[in-house]
């Protein structure tokens, strides 16, 4: 594991840098200044953008319906840890259109994807060393755990997933060392190119009273509440695209139809550069760290979560961490600007 495990965390560290510097430094900077300049290519653009990302998936990858961290977590639980490495590139092309043209989604997915399919790669070729199977499911968790690190450069946040992703048996220990090495690993790598600074940046105090616990039990089970909601209908959305008989690029034009709408709405509503679409790493400062009315804070969130649901469930090929983490600090910032 000594050499293996920092083998996958450079070449996860590469891939994960190429895709970081194609969609935040390349790509999406470019396109949220003309969505603020020009609010009506929003749709346009998005509609384009997800059925070209619709037509890669249906045409170029096996199950078009399988890709990112389901389709990880489904590898290791239900394929001995085997990922199908032919459509590699095809899906990670499909994940720079769905996020870097404006889908509600961040880095976090194709970056795992990355990761555990090199593992999974790497272990074919290492093979000829009677590696068994159980190995193999170690190494897709050391190349997810090191896109993970990687992506939120913060090689713990790794660690945290590889504990979290085997819940059904105790492989967890095992794979905990060789994680480790492969997250710090991704995470100099991809340092080397784009530096180091955090990706999320928190002002404030550490301090607290007695009622502040109170209060933040409060929000725990209003953000429980929402998140579960969510759910409920996003599993529900997702059931009835995948079962639909249309063509996956329809449904994906479908699904950037409905989010560049949201995403026109609220530009409509409050022009700036604040916006629900895309991996919105730059509205985390502007929600956490700078004063903004309650009600924008409150439609932001919301249309966020139905932009991630159009995004995701109609098929785009990325995960919803960072939206999530977004509407939650919405919520957050809102509900103690209304009992201050």
């Amino acid at each position: 594991w000594l050499l293996v495990a920092p083998i996958i965390g450079v070449a996860t560290g590469l891939v994960t840098t190429g895709i970081t510097v194609v969609i935040l430094k390349e790509l999406w900077p470019p396109v949220l200044a003309c969505f603020v300049r020009h609010p009506w290519v929003i749709v346009p653009v998005m509609v384009s953008a997800f059925a070209a990302a619709g037509l890669i998936m249906q045409f170029l990858t096996p199950d078009p319906n399988e890709h990112s961290t389901e389709e990880v977590i489904r590898s290791y639980h239900e394929h001995g840890g085997r990922i199908d490495v032919r459509p590699f590139l095809p899906k990670l092309a499909a994940a720079i259109l769905s996020v870097g043209f404006g889908g509600s989604a961040a880095l976090e997915g194709p970056s795992i994807y990355a990761g555990g399919a090199i593992g999974s790669w790497l272990f074919e070729h290492l093979r000829r060393f009677h590696l068994s199977d159980r190995e193999r499911r170690i190494m897709l968790i050391c190349g997810a755990a090191a896109g993970m690190s990687a992506v939120f450069r913060a090689p713990l946040t790794g660690i945290v997933f590889a504990l979290e992703m085997p819940y059904r048996d105790d492989l967890a220990h095992e794979a905990l060392v060789p994680s480790l090495i492969a997250s710090v690993v991704a995470f100099v790598t991809l340092s080397s190119f784009v530096g180091a600074a955090p990706l999320f940046k928190f002002s404030g105090s550490g301090s607290f009273t007695r009622p502040d616990l109170y209060w933040s039990a409060l929000l725990g089970l209003l953000a429980g509440l929402v998140a579960m909601a969510f759910v409920i209908v996003f599993r529900r959305a997702r059931v009835f695209f995948v079962a639909s008989p249309l063509p996956h690029w329809f449904k994906l034009a479908v699904g950037g139809l409905l989010t560049g709408i949201c995403g026109l709405l609220f530009l409509k509503l409050y022009p700036g550069h604040l916006t629900p679409l895309g991996p919105n790493y730059e509205a985390a400062d502007a929600i956490l760290n700078q004063h903004r009315a309650s009600a924008e804070l409150v439609t932001f969130g919301a249309l966020k979560l139905a932009a991630t649901l159009f995004t995701l469930a109609s098929g785009g090929v990325s995960a919803m961490f960072v939206p999530l983490f977004l509407t939650g600090g919405c919520l957050g910032a809102a509900f103690g600007q209304s009992i201050v």
